[in-house]
């Protein structure tokens, strides 16, 4: 008896000297069956959104679209003219814009791709090379990093640059096939946006009224602070991919980089990218640079 006592002071001794107490868990019924809803739960939730990811994106990029155009369809009601008029002025406009870009610039696109996807093994070995024999420690020692034959070749990159035979006919097809794709969602994505810009006020208003009395208020400031967010981020992005676009092309045109146009359309369209789009749009450009000026690849 006097030893176990003395068992249970040491015990309590060698307790309170680490500081932790002993973790009991709650095993009971009801935890494990929420636990096992809960898990099911997001799987399902997940894997839902797996299956309409496509449809999440449409509606998101609908929606950021909405909220870009707002102050053009606020402009339009503080002067009592037809919303409508507003916003299909807008997709009239940019339509024209982007099918003159295609009809002027596109055969210059698909030239200057083709060749860049028919070079790229040449710029890949000049790249390595160069930092084979660069004189900093650091770019020597990422140089035998890098595989000498890669597994592309540049016979596999040429035929994929320039189809012949019955594959010009399979690849025309298939981009006969994704442009009406790209078409179809395109459509879809303006003809949300322009609902929202038309019923979003309504139907955010329709949501309101179940909400508690005490709380619309606040929801309601919460909703227009996102919106104002997302359309201001909206239009920042467009403006920033535009300006990094010109500004890429006439670098590019300076240092006389056959495929000026095509890397900076890249670079344009990578800068919406967060953190890493930057860097995915300067691949392209420093390999051909290192092939044109290669002491001018740092611009």
């Amino acid at each position: 008896m006097q030893e176990q006592r003395s068992q249970k002071t040491v015990d309590s001794h060698h307790h309170r000297s680490d500081g932790l107490a002993p973790v009991v868990l709650d095993l009971k019924p009801r935890t494990i069956v929420m636990a096992t809803l809960t898990a099911v739960t997001i799987g399902v939730g997940f894997l839902f959104l797996y299956r309409v990811y496509m449809i999440v994106f449409l509606l998101f990029v609908a929606f950021s679209l909405a909220t870009a155009l707002k102050p053009i369809a606020k402009w339009f009601r503080q002067r009592k003219w037809p919303v409508a008029l507003g916003v299909f002025s807008v997709y009239i406009l940019g339509i024209i814009l982007l099918v003159g870009f295609l009809w002027f610039i596109g055969p210059v696109i698909v030239e200057q791709s083709q060749m860049l996807i028919r070079d790229l093994p040449e710029y890949y070995a000049n790249l390595r090379l160069y930092l084979l024999q660069s004189p900093s420690r650091l770019l020597h020692a990422i140089g035998p990093l890098l595989p000498a034959n890669p597994y592309w070749s540049m016979q596999t990159l040429s035929e994929a640059a320039t189809p012949a035979g019955n594959d010009s006919l399979t690849w025309l097809g298939d981009l006969v096939v994704d442009a009406g794709r790209i078409a179809f969602l395109l459509v879809a994505v303006f003809l949300l946006a322009y609902y929202w810009l038309i019923e979003g006020e309504t139907t955010i208003r329709r949501l309101l009224l179940r909400t508690p009395l005490t709380k619309r208020d606040e929801y309601r400031t919460m909703i227009a602070q996102i919106e104002d967010k997302i359309g201001a981020y909206f239009r920042g992005q467009l403006l920033l991919c535009l300006i990094i676009g010109v500004l890429s092309l006439v670098a590019f045109w300076i240092i006389g980089d056959p495929n000026a146009i095509t890397l900076a359309i890249i670079s344009g369209i990578t800068e919406a990218i967060p953190m890493i789009g930057p860097l995915i749009g300067a691949v392209p450009a420093v390999l051909t640079t290192l092939t044109v000026a290669p002491e001018k690849s740092l611009w």
